[in-house]
């Protein structure tokens, strides 16, 4: 049982992929057995798991002790940290007890909307918007398009959504360290035992690194200015070669996008950029 976005499952060229589905492909082949998938809604997933629709969940949840009521979870396989997620000219916010107040967007029943539901137990006054199965990428796109002020993600999923956002600010934490984990059915003891195994085997031989290393590699390399040139560059420059380089991508058997994202390193699409060498630029024109 998962998540369909672009931290946890879905489908690139008619191939699955992502993080949570390459451990889960990863742990059927140490079981020996078929992979399943099934996408539930967030609230969903455990629901799932206690009328055995699914054995186990692996959707980057996080342990909680409101969730370890319900379900056993196994040794973590991540760390991770809820921080609050802001347009980033907002300067208004800059710490936990700016929040008094403010309207914060969370898809509901998230370890953020218990957090911050503590915190207003605590004393705080923040307006708790929640959002009925709405993935933490929509919303950290509703902050880059000025649609809400406000958000919290996993620390992991907004390293990963930076890329696409350059206007978000990955702002303060708003919990302590957290860790992420599988779940299954309460009383499933012996499945625990082998998630256990598969993880401990898996660090202990490279395959995780691999795998976290395929989609979350330099995530914390980013340089706002040059990723605003680089899509402002798509909507401008592209065009103006995208029917060449299709036909010669096909032609060839290469993805089209493959041989774009190389030109563009090579020249951002400008065709009268000049190097010692020849350019990919000047060898697409000239076909």
């Amino acid at each position: 049982l998962t998540r369909n976005n672009s931290h946890c499952y879905y489908t690139y060229r008619e191939r699955p992929m992502g993080f949570e589905y390459d451990l889960a492909k990863s742990f059927s082949q140490f079981l020996g057995v078929e992979l399943e998938v099934r996408t539930p809604t967030w609230e969903g997933l455990i629901k799932e798991l206690d009328k055995e629709k699914g054995d186990f969940v692996a959707a980057g949840m996080t342990i909680t002790p409101s969730r370890e009521k319900v379900a056993y979870f196994s040794e973590p396989y991540l760390v991770i940290q809820q921080k609050v997620i802001l347009r980033k000219y907002n300067n208004r916010v800059i710490k936990i007890e700016d929040l008094d107040g403010e309207t914060v967007h969370v898809r509901r029943g998230t370890s953020y909307e218990e957090r911050l539901n503590e915190l207003n137990q605590e004393g705080m006054h923040i307006k708790i918007k929640t959002h009925d199965d709405i993935p933490t990428e929509e919303l950290i796109e509703m902050v880059q398009n000025r649609k809400i002020e406000i958000t919290v993600a996993d620390s992991n999923i907004a390293l990963l959504n930076r890329r696409y956002y350059p206007d978000i600010k990955i702002s303060f934490a708003l919990e302590e360290q957290q860790y992420l984990a599988w779940a299954v059915k309460r009383g499933e003891k012996r499945l625990l035992k082998r998630i256990n195994k598969f993880f401990k085997k898996i660090k202990e031989d490279g395959t995780f690194q691999k795998i976290y290393h395929k989609y979350f590699a330099y995530i914390d390399i980013f340089d706002p200015f040059d990723l605003k040139k680089y899509q402002r560059r798509l909507k401008t420059r592209l065009p103006r070669y995208k029917d060449i380089i299709q036909k010669a991508a096909k032609k060839h058997g290469f993805d089209w996008r493959l041989i774009a994202s190389v030109i563009y390193q090579e020249s951002h699409f400008n065709s009268e950029a000049q190097s010692h060498t020849r350019t990919i630029m000047a060898v697409i024109c000239a076909y």
